[in-house]
């Protein structure tokens, strides 16, 4: 692993002495958090030092006279012919020892510059002569404030050194910054978004015969930067205070800073250790990835577009690596406006797979079992031959040998993944840890924005003091999972915040866009489904108004009576654009989960839930949360986060039972309220009349295992339910609108197993209509069954499926109420064939999948 290298002259002079031992430690500790190697470097007792010991720092730190040894110091410095020197090393000093030491990445507080008046005194740091002669990237706040920023990026230009600044969050171009202050009013040359583009800049630069350094710009943490205009007020009086004092040369500078730090009343230190821990920070990420990238022996996709003249795009890569886009992906549409919002996560994954081993005998038979002569009739008997037994699963209390795969994961990712390699246009928000996995998926992150022809666009939040997710699974050595371990708590935080203004972005986005294509925004005639009627609705189809509207307006007109809207709440508008959704995973805490999807049902936008596993599936019918369908009592159309879900059989099992344990199917209001949902009541029909027709469109099996039956008890909470059943196939049931062309009486559909005769709508507490006709059941079997060599993981099938299924919901118009059944039946087999594709494939998401939606 690289390694990144603290300059001591922040150590030495910078801070007072106490806390610049304090500040060593905290050094050390943050490059060995973010995993890297510390190699401190300095001059002690005439030996040029890289990787000074703790004890080492402190000797330096404490003894009297030290110097700052820059380029011209180097000789004298380490020259046996005078008394022993000790320092600590300049930027210019400190570049040249890294250099012999090869290290490629430095991480120090400040950089030397043009002095202000330096056009006439031609003072001017060796730091900038030296940037521009040895090949090291100086992680660096800038220069120091007080100095002629302007004429110092200049004399860099001359040197022909690299500048960038890395954006930390913000958009557009950023100033090159003025230490202590985030703002010069001094443009940067060029800009950086995270230190993977970073190492990109450095590794291609490497490539080149070039024998210049790279300044890498990190502004202070915004909370300690001091306002420029008061900044200005300081340095003006601390310069004048200097020439008064009569500093110069080498004095020059400590005089400034200690005048400074007095008339800025000690800020001036706490943003100085503050920035110089976030250089370490981000030198030391910025020296690992480097390192990644170095044993991969590739470039990011990134790395070939850092410039502000072209901003870096992930729906629109660089044109070298969509060139190597593997062929048949989907191409996005014209606009880049995604379609599905997947709000879930991302891990490092580690997937072990159980290695085959020979057969080995079974037990050895008596041993009068293997007389043997040359009469075959007293040959060995075949029924006593030991028969070999393979060992498929691994054994427990030992080490087993297994095949480890090492790749970017979490049911997120993999779902975002899988619909953009359909083809959908896709955004995944999910959020990261500081730390070294961090890194290491970001890198990942890059190469698979390419692989999908830029319709994936990845939002990655990073949370300061928290470990990225990661999961280990264990596979037997015919791919099926034996068991998982997952470390996924850094989603159980709260992120409501960030919840409200994704969401609220990815609508703007679509209405932007519809303006753009020259119609005005069309918003539903129904009203948002806010906390008061949160599931109400249970058309899934996407609604238009012949009149634009704002929110306000379609919150006054909610009653049919007096909207002014003459479309139904059933059906889309000939020129509307297709329905948008959001797809959340049970990874996310209860509230953070109900949060994503009431604030997307509150948008109008479909909603999505990949239940994840038993221990987290019930999480949308947490109680304890805000928006639980289970908060409120039944309604003849109970309330519903979710449009649709994706459990497994086991999760179906504990989804049912959490249900069942509240109470709520003992009580008449509940059954009234599930009769009420299609009717019932007025069809009268026997429960063994509504079991044959399950059996008819589903299969006996399932029935005697009353899996159906746990299917339409949930119904009421989630309309639409695909419940992946392995290798016999997807049981999908749903209810069923009026308008459903499933239901059109001139093409009757066996998979309708109920039926409502009476189909006057219901009326909402809000006025709106809702005709809810039926239920559908349907078992859709695999297309192929996958058998021992042929499965090569399980890990990421499930996800492929909903990722595939949603993808190609949205290709065919966004909803199941817009579907025909054929249309359904290809949508449905289509996602059973990607997720087929996954099983015989070592990635989590099988690229070749996007074969099938060409």
């Amino acid at each position: 692993m690289d390694t990144s290298a603290a300059v001591d002259t922040v150590l030495a002079s910078c801070l007072p002495k106490p806390k610049s031992l304090e500040l060593a430690k905290r050094l050390d500790q943050l490059v060995r958090e973010n995993g890297g190697i510390p190699a401190p470097i300095g001059v002690l007792e005439g030996v040029a030092t890289v990787g000074l010991s703790m004890s080492e720092l402190e000797d330096l730190v404490q003894r009297p006279g030290n110097l700052k040894i820059s380029r011209r110091d180097l000789g004298f410095a380490l020259s046996s012919a005078h008394s022993p020197v000790s320092g600590g090393t300049t930027v210019a000093g400190t570049m040249i020892l890294a250099h012999l030491a090869g290290i490629k990445v430095f991480a120090t507080g400040g950089l030397g510059g043009v002095h202000r008046g330096g056009q006439d005194s031609l003072d001017i740091s060796a730091d900038l002569t030296e940037l521009g002669r040895t090949p090291v990237a100086v992680v660096s706040s800038g220069c120091k404030g007080f100095l002629d920023i302007p004429r110092t990026l200049e004399y860099l230009e001359t040197q022909g050194v690299g500048v960038a600044t890395f954006k930390d969050g913000r958009e557009g171009d950023v100033d090159f910054p003025a230490f202590w202050s985030r703002d010069s009013e001094c443009k940067s040359p060029m800009s950086l978004r995270d230190e993977v583009e970073a190492a990109g800049v450095i590794h291609a630069q490497s490539m080149l015969p070039l024998s210049s350094g790279l300044l890498l710009a990190n502004p202070v943490p915004e909370e300690f930067s001091i306002p420029r205009e008061e900044l200005d007020e300081i340095i003006a009086e601390a310069l004048q205070a200097a020439e008064f004092g009569g500093a110069t040369g080498s004095k020059y500078t400590p005089y400034v800073l200690d005048t400074i730090r007095v008339m800025s009343g000690g800020r001036s230190v706490e943003a100085n250790r503050a920035l110089v821990e976030s250089n370490v920070r981000r030198g030391t990420r910025v020296a690992i990835a480097l390192s990644i990238m170095e044993r991969d022996k590739s470039p990011l996709p990134s790395t070939t577009d850092y410039s502000t003249d072209v901003p870096y795009s992930a729906s629109q890569p660089p044109q070298a690596w969509t060139e190597q886009t593997p062929p048949g992906i989907p191409t996005p549409a014209t606009s880049s406006i995604p379609d599905i919002l997947v709000a879930g996560s991302i891990a490092l994954d580690t997937t072990c797979t159980l290695q085959r081993h020979p057969p080995t005998p079974t037990e050895k038979p008596p041993s009068n079992e293997f007389k043997c002569s040359n009469n075959p009739g007293n040959a060995m008997d075949s029924k006593h031959i030991p028969t070999p037994k393979r060992i498929v699963e691994p054994i427990a209390h030992t080490s087993n040998p297994s095949t480890n795969i090492h790749s970017a994961g979490g049911v997120g990712l993999n779902i975002a993944r899988s619909a953009a390699i359909s083809g959908a246009r896709v955004k995944l928000f999910t959020v990261v840890g500081d730390d070294f996995s961090n890194l290491s998926l970001q890198q990942d992150m890059r190469k698979i924005e390419a692989e999908t022809s830029g319709n994936l666009e990845c939002v990655l939040k990073e949370v300061q003091g928290e470990k990225t997710a990661s999961y280990v699974g264990f596979n037997d050595a015919n791919g099926g999972l034996w068991a998982g371990m997952a470390d996924m708590r850094i989603f159980e935080r709260g992120f409501e915040k960030d919840v409200e203004t994704a969401v609220a972005e990815f609508k703007r986005n679509w209405t932007l866009q519809e303006v753009t294509l020259g119609n005005e925004p069309k918003e539903k005639s129904s009203p948002p489904r806010d906390s008061a009627d949160r599931g109400s609705d249970t058309s899934l189809g996407k609604v238009t108004s012949t009149e634009a509207k704002t929110d306000t307006e379609n919150a006054a007109s909610t009653d049919p009576e007096t909207s002014t809207s003459s479309s139904s709440p059933h059906n889309t508008s000939a020129n509307n654009t297709n329905q948008e959704w959001l797809v959340a995973d049970a990874n996310w805490s209860a509230t953070t989960l109900h949060q994503w999807l009431a604030s997307a049902r509150t948008s109008n936008l479909l909603t999505a839930y990949e239940p994840v596993s038993v221990a987290k599936c019930t999480r949308i019918f947490s109680t304890t949360a805000p928006c639980s369908p289970l908060s409120s009592p039944p309604a003849p159309h109970p309330p519903h986060l979710a449009d649709l879900a994706t459990p497994n059989v086991h999760e179906l099992e504990a989804m049912y039972s959490y249900v069942k344990s509240t109470g709520l199917m003992e009580r008449e209001d509940y059954e009234s309220a599930r009769k009420g949902l299609y009717n019932m009541d007025e069809l009268g029909i026997h429960p063994e009349i509504e079991r044959r027709r399950l059996i008819r469109a589903t299969s006996r099996e399932l029935a005697d295992e009353q899996i159906p039956d746990r299917v339409e008890k949930l119904l009421p909470f989630v309309p639409n339910i695909a419940v992946k059943l392995g290798p016999r196939g997807v049981l999908f049931m749903r209810m069923l609108l009026e308008s459903d062309p499933v239901l059109d009486p001139s093409n009757p559909s066996r998979y309708v197993v109920v039926r409502a005769r009476d189909r006057q709508p219901a009326r909402s507490q809000h006025g709106w209509e809702r005709k809810v006709a039926g239920m559908y059941a349907r078992l859709f079997p695999p297309p192929k069954v996958l058998q021992g060599e042929d499965i090569v993981s399980v890990n990421g099938a499930g996800d492929t499926f909903m990722g595939a299924l949603v993808a190609g919901l949205v290709r065919e118009g966004g909803s199941f109420e817009t579907l025909g059944e054929e249309t359904l039946e290809e949508v449905v087999m289509r996602a059973q064939r990607a997720s087929a594709m996954t099983l015989g494939s070592s990635e989590s998401v099988c690229p070749e999948i996007a074969r099938l939606f060409r």
